[in-house]
Formats: C-alpha cells, sequence, structure tokens
C-alpha cells in the first residue's frame, strides 16, 4: 500500500482514455469535490476499477456518452463514484 493522491490517479486515467474518448464522442469529466485528498491504497487496484467501471460506460452508453469520476471527502470518509448519462 501507498500514499494516492485522487486527482493524480483520476487525471492519468483520462490521459490513457483521451484517444477512446475522442474517437467514440464521450467525454469524461472529473468532479473533486472538498480538498484535495491522498489515502492509502493500492493505486493499480483502485485504477483497475476505476478503469473498468469507466469501460462499461464507454461500452454501454452509446456515442457522446458523459462519464463522470466523483471524489467527496467528509472527515475521514473518501466515497469514489462514476457516472454515466447513458440508457442504464
Amino acid at each position: 500500500l501507498q500514499a494516492v493522491t485522487f486527482s493524480e490517479l483520476a487525471e492519468d486515467l483520462r490521459q490513457s482514455l483521451e484517444a477512446r474518448l475522442m474517437t467514440e464522442d464521450a467525454k469524461l469529466d472529473i468532479t473533486i469535490e472538498g480538498n484535495p485528498v491522498q489515502f492509502t491504497g493500492d493505486p493499480l487496484h483502485i485504477r483497475g476499477a476505476l478503469l473498468n467501471l469507466v469501460d462499461n460506460s464507454l461500452k454501454y452508453g452509446g456515442r457522446g456518452t458523459r462519464i463522470g469520476i466523483r471524489m467527496v471527502a467528509s472527515g475521514s470518509a473518501l466515497v469514489i463514484s462514476v457516472s454515466d448519462d447513458g440508457p442504464g
């Protein structure tokens, strides 16, 4: 486990998907509410989980899908969510 900064992890994910997002006319929004937070975790597993959720949004959301990754920090809790505006 190591220190992970969510904004850096999410931005790295966006950059790795940039070419695919352009070909599918999708838009990936990353929203961080509260102060940027560093937490302890496995960045490869967290990135992999986020990538899986974003990939599902791209597969099933259709062209032009807006995908959001949102992090909200409140006290010692951290909630990361992935949403899209697809038909599901």
